[in-house]
């Protein structure tokens, strides 16, 4: 693994920093409290999401609603990822050139897919490439017996252990599938004795049905000699129905024949008759048209009466509507119209007065009013944050890192009083401003009398108007009567001039007398004047009748002839040749039923032999797949069995090549003071002085220097069995607690690891830290805002002796 980029925005005390890292050692130097250890969590951040403490405590303190965010830059085996991680969201994207693919997103899956990706977790990495600040303690797992499993799973042996797992899961399948193929086995002998018996049921079934097909041909032909006889008495039978419907039809047609030649005679008496009366029904349609006349006459003399007596009523009413519009009295419209429209005028203009000065007023009290929320709002944001830093300044504290505060911050506490204390007077006068505003100002007051003195002189002329409105309406409706009445009158008179006609009642009733008289004789005409028509249509229907009785007769002649031609003399006789083939149809049946029975015993005989040479079948292959089953079974036993030595072998391993190599390293970061390492089996370690003499570590230069020679040679023995080295290593702080001479064998052996390791980056703040890197960045704090500043260069570096380990 290679670090490229680490990008932090708002994270702790980094506001906006951006690092790039490069092969080679890298030095990462600043004075206490300026974020140095924070860019080491913030990679551990990225990749597996932790941090120091509680989560929503990395958000940088002076950030607001800006979010947070981490994104680091990073190489595993020549592909290029990164990995973004802040507030709530995860995602891991690989990067080809300018071309971005996104793997995976949210926390869960970006943490997993990272591990597999690295091949550790949080814990194993910082038990191996990153060293932590006051965490340089070798293994510091939970158990001792964790320890032996974590260092074999960073070293690979894990793979080992899982083979053997896997191994005995699989042996227990196959011995699983063994005890199911054994239950139930069958015998072989016995097997063989039914598969003959089946054999012998077979031929005998077949013979059976070879009886059968012999029985069934002989039906076949019996069937075949009876079918020509039974076809013509079907034939015979089908005639003789045709025949008694041939007989029915003429028997109805004959019965027709009869009543149409009744109703011949019938229509021809009438129609004699009809000639006789038709002069009387004549003379009553011409009596009856004077009849009608003189009624007419009567009618219009009727209605003349009528328009007289209407016509003497409409003069008399039209004198009294004249006399009644006479003495209606009349009002000056057009004044009082005037009059009306100025007062609506009057009322609209004192209206828009009186709505603008609420609107000024109620406008003014708004802006009052938000002002007012404003102050009291920004009065307690200035007080809470007064009291806030307040109390960090009465425990020496810093707001943004937690750290002694220097004289600078008097000066910005002092603002934040003289910020309260305004925003406080501000919030008073603003309160005291809306307070003004809540009783009713004087314009709105003359407005308000203007609109009622306007509205009552509009009611007073509103009211003239509809008094003047319904006198019109007294004229107009008035006026309206005497015209409807004036035309009224033209009309009466106009209608009983166009209605006068001479009228003698006495020949009215002469004449209804006559038309009473010659009544009868009409109505008997009407009723049979269509006999002559009538009877034309019964003499054909009878002549069709008569046809169609002949044409039955001539084919009850052929179907006579056919019935002889068929051999058959009666219905007993054809039926007789029905049944004949009847039975021959049942017997075929049962033959065939007797072949179908025979088949199925074939069938059945032959199922029979197929099974059981099936389970022959089977038999044999269950036996062999048993036999290879058990030797899976125990070749995954074996397997198993190995695994878990080659296991225990390795993990012998483990020890050893540790102390080996943790020996040679301590031996330079000692200048061959201490010359070997040993570890029991819980990785204890005990060292042995240049002398031979062995002693357990009992100091805490000690305890560093031995952590960190077993830290480097657990780093080489991951990227040596791993095949795909890490090539990182990270060292925050590591030698803080180590005297002058040593310090200087631990920067010495750095310089050494530059050949082993591609990347490592130091996190000191001893000056000569920047004396062994081939890159420095140097970390600083702004002193307005109080966020990490990156540079090239350092502003002052400090000494010694003004700085402590973070």
């Amino acid at each position: 693994m290679k670090l490229i980029s680490l990008k932090l925005e708002n994270f702790r005390q980094h506001k906006s920093t951006h690092l790039e890292f490069r092969d080679g050692m890298t030095a990462i130097v600043g004075a206490n409290g300026t974020g140095k250890s924070t860019i080491v969590e913030a990679i551990r951040y990225a990749l597996f999401g932790a941090v120091r403490g509680n989560l929503k405590d990395v958000k940088f303190y002076w950030a607001g609603r800006n979010r947070t965010r981490v994104t680091l830059v990073f190489e595993v085996a020549g592909r290029r990822w990164e990995a973004m991680r802040g507030d709530g969201d995860a995602s891991l994207t690989l990067l080809d050139g300018d071309q971005r693919q996104t793997v995976v997103t949210g926390i869960r899956d970006t943490q997993a897919r990272i591990e597999r990706l690295l091949r550790l977790n949080d814990e194993q990495f910082t038990n191996s490439f990153c060293a932590l600040q006051k965490g340089l303690s070798f293994l510091t797992f939970a158990s001792n017996r964790k320890r032996q499993d974590e260092v074999g799973r960073m070293l690979g042996y894990e793979r080992v252990r899982l083979a053997a797992a896997l191994a005995g899961e699989r042996r227990k399948l196959r011995d699983a599938e063994l005890k199911v193929l054994q239950e139930g086995l069958g015998n072989p002998e016995l097997l063989k004795a039914d598969l003959e018996d089946a054999k012998k049921e077979r031929t005998a079934r077949q013979s059976e049905l070879k009886d059968a097909l012999t029985q069934l041909a002989q039906t076949e032909k019996v069937l075949a000699a009876a079918a020509e006889p039974a076809q013509r008495a079907e034939a015979w039978i089908k005639l003789e129905a045709e025949r008694q419907e041939v007989s029915a039809q003429g028997r109805v047609l004959a019965n027709t024949a009869a009543r149409d030649e009744e109703e011949v005679k019938k229509r021809e008496t009438e129609s004699n008759e009809a000639a006789k009366l038709k002069p009387e029904a004549e003379r009553y349609e011409a009596c009856e048209q004077r009849v009608q006349s003189l009624k007419l006459d009567e009618q219009r003399h009727l209605s003349h009466l009528a328009a007289l007596k209407s016509a003497t009523e409409a003069e008399g009413r039209l004198k009294e509507a004249e006399a009644a519009l006479a003495s209606l009295p009349r009002s000056d419209e057009n004044a009082i119209r005037k009059a009306v429209a100025e007062a609506t005028a009057r009322v609209a203009t004192a209206r828009n007065i009186q709505l603008r000065a609420m609107a000024d007023w109620e406008r003014a009290k708004s802006d009052a009013r938000a002002a007012l929320t404003k102050a009291e709002t920004e009065a307690k944001a200035a007080t809470k944050r007064l009291a806030e830093a307040d109390e960090l300044v009465k425990q020496g504290k810093c707001p943004q890192c937690g750290q002694t505060i220097g004289a600078d911050f008097r000066t910005a506490l002092e603002a934040l009083e003289s910020g309260a204390k305004a925003a406080a007077q501000a919030a008073e006068e603003a309160k005291a401003a809306f307070a003004s505003l809540q009783g009713a100002p004087p314009a709105l007051v003359s407005a308000n009398e203007e609109l009622r003195a306007a509205e009552v002189h509009h009611t007073a002329c509103q009211a003239a108007s509809e008094a003047a409105q319904k006198q019109h309406a007294a004229v107009v409706q008035a006026t309206t009567r005497v015209e409807g009445l004036r035309d009224a009158l033209t009309k009466a008179r106009q209608a009983a001039e166009t209605t006068r006609v001479a009228f003698d009642p006495s020949a009215l009733e002469q004449a209804q007398a006559d038309l009473g008289k010659l009544r009868p004789a009409r109505d008997r005409y009407f009723r049979v004047k269509d006999a002559s028509q009538l009877m034309a249509q019964a003499k054909e229907r009878l002549q069709k009748t008569q046809s169609a009785f002949e044409a039955l007769r001539q084919r009850a002649g052929d179907l006579d002839r056919r019935m002889s031609e068929l051999g058959f003399g009666n219905r007993d006789e054809a039926d007789a040749a029905r049944q004949g083939l009847q039975r021959a149809e049942s017997e075929l049946k049962v033959a065939q039923a007797q072949k179908q029975m025979a088949d199925q015993a074939v069938k059945a005989a032959e199922d029979r032999r197929a099974r059981i040479q099936r389970q022959i079948e089977e038999l044999e292959a269950r036996r062999a797949r048993i036999a290879e089953t058990q030797m899976e079974s125990n070749l995954f036993r074996h397997v198993g069995r190995e695994m878990d030595t080659l296991r225990e072998a390795l993990n012998a391993r483990i020890r050893p090549d540790l102390e080996a190599r943790a020996s040679e390293l301590i031996n330079h970061l000692t200048n061959e003071r201490y010359s070997t390492i040993k570890l029991d089996e819980d990785f204890n370690a005990t060292i042995v002085e240049a002398d031979g003499t062995s002693k357990a570590v009992i100091s805490g230069g000690e305890e560093d220097i031995v952590a960190l020679a077993l830290r480097l040679a657990l780093s080489e023995l991951i990227q040596q069995n791993h095949g795909m080295p890490m090539s990182l290593l990270i060292l925050d702080e590591v030698y803080g607690s180590l005297d002058t001479e040593r310090r200087q064998s631990v920067m010495d052996q750095l310089t050494a690891l530059k050949s082993r390791f591609e990347q490592i980056i130091v996190i000191s703040h001893i000056e000569e830290t920047n004396q062994v890197a081939d890159h420095t960045l140097f970390l600083s704090r702004d002193e307005v805002d109080r966020h990490t500043v990156v540079k090239d260069a350092p502003d002052a570096m400090p000494t010694i002796l003004d700085l402590a380990v973070e």
